[in-house]
């Protein structure tokens, strides 16, 4: 099934969408929101033919999630008529808008150009930036003050939050755990000499740091019950377990570590790109700090990717892996593959946690934010590759 695409004329750097808004990091360093809702309700207006699909795209979760809709869409000659009438529109219209037409609120009237990462969790935005680390509390939308509490002085590579914690990820620095409920200050002394340049939560709380596109460790953590945070658990007590990507990929003889391109990884699932273009995965195991080794099983897919460059990223939405390349974005499933994304990308977003918003995928690209409605046929959407488990299919990029 072809995606719905909104584009926003904007020029930005940054985006992230949470409990109903689409938050713009700005070039000139100013942060904006705007909600989902009135973007659609804009789109209806300026595109009134299409006002079913693009309910059913941008709102599915306020018209899918019912017994009703469930058997309504198990009767296969409606599911098949609706997805031609969906993947027509799709290949008919982009829908066009720009920010100039909505109505935005400031959340902050300067903040560094070089924003390199943004996070929202727990009610908070958290921006990291060149020069240091930033968050900011909101509440219902409101911005008092329009400005944003430095709480570390430092090049933030990325950031990850998730179980009360937000991870800074500093480089060849190492990351540092840092408190992702509240705005103190970071405490430097959580420091962890262990190169990071991204780091991506499992289940029960366990963490993979990357210290690169391909190798990876994992850190066992303790959690509790603390409805403070979204997975309604926390940290507490980090790192009581480490173990390399050597000593995870120990008892396995499908991939050498030598010939892994790229790595990344959900909550339950964790995957590898190998220099001979198969795509491997394996499911993670992670239970009271403590995690199996990966036995790791190929899955059924061919690709041509000659033409898009070098492979940057991976991640994953639903029942779809991601591959981020130089000269676009491919959207991969069990049956199909669509290049989704041809403009220059500057960064992406998928939202796992959301009730709402887990089936879009969100882009920034030079002139515009764009948003993606994906599987919106599909009303349970809630693994990657079900079929991932059985061992030793065949999954090949070419």
């Amino acid at each position: 099934m072809k995606p719905f695409k909104i584009k926003i004329k904007v020029d930005a750097t940054e985006h992230y969408v949470y409990k109903g808004r689409l938050y713009v990091v700005l070039s000139d360093g100013g942060i904006i929101s705007v909600s989902i809702y009135e973007i659609i309700e804009t789109l209806i207006s300026k595109y009134p033919q299409f006002e079913p699909l693009i309910k059913l795209g941008f709102r599915r979760n306020n018209f899918w999630n019912s017994e009703a809709a469930k058997c309504f869409l198990s009767i296969p000659k409606v599911r098949k008529a609706l997805m031609s009438e969906w993947n027509k529109a799709a290949d008919t219209i982009v829908f066009e808008i720009s920010i100039d037409e909505l109505s935005t609120t400031t959340v902050c009237r300067e903040v560094e150009t070089d924003v390199l990462s943004i996070d929202m969790y727990a009610d908070r935005l958290f921006i990291g930036c060149r020069k240091g680390f930033y968050s900011k509390g909101i509440n219902d939308n409101i911005f008092i003050d329009n400005s944003l509490k430095k709480r570390f002085d430092s090049k933030i590579y990325s950031l990850g939050a998730g179980y009360g914690n937000i991870i800074l990820s500093l480089g060849r620095h190492g990351f540092i755990p840092a408190d992702g409920l509240s705005d103190k200050m970071v405490d430097e002394r959580l420091l962890r000499q262990t190169q990071s340049m991204q780091s991506r939560w499992t289940a029960a709380g366990g963490l993979m740091n990357y210290s690169d596109k391909k190798n990876f460790n994992f850190f066992g953590n303790y959690i509790a019950k603390n409805n403070q945070s979204a997975e309604g658990y926390v940290i507490t007590e980090f790192g009581v377990n480490k173990y390399s990507i050597e000593k995870l990929l120990s008892n396995q003889k499908v991939i050498e570590q030598k010939s892994i391109i790229l790595s990344f990884n959900n909550r339950d699932i964790q995957y590898f790109i190998s220099s001979d273009h198969s795509i491997l995965s394996s499911k993670l195991n992670v239970s009271k700090g403590e995690i199996s080794r990966l036995a790791p099983c190929k899955m059924n897919e061919r690709i041509n990717t000659r033409q898009l460059g070098k492979l940057i990223s991976g991640d994953t939405l639903a029942n779809h892996v991601i591959l981020e390349f130089e000269d676009g974005l491919v959207l991969l499933d069990k049956k199909s593959k669509l290049l989704i994304e041809e403009d220059s990308i500057v960064n992406y977003h998928t939202y796992p946690r959301s009730k709402y918003f887990r089936d879009i995928l969100t882009v920034t690209t030079e002139d515009s934010v764009n948003i993606h409605a994906i599987d919106v046929f599909d009303v349970d959407p809630t693994t990657v590759f079900p079929n991932a488990d059985k061992r030793f299919q065949s999954h090949q990029l070419l």
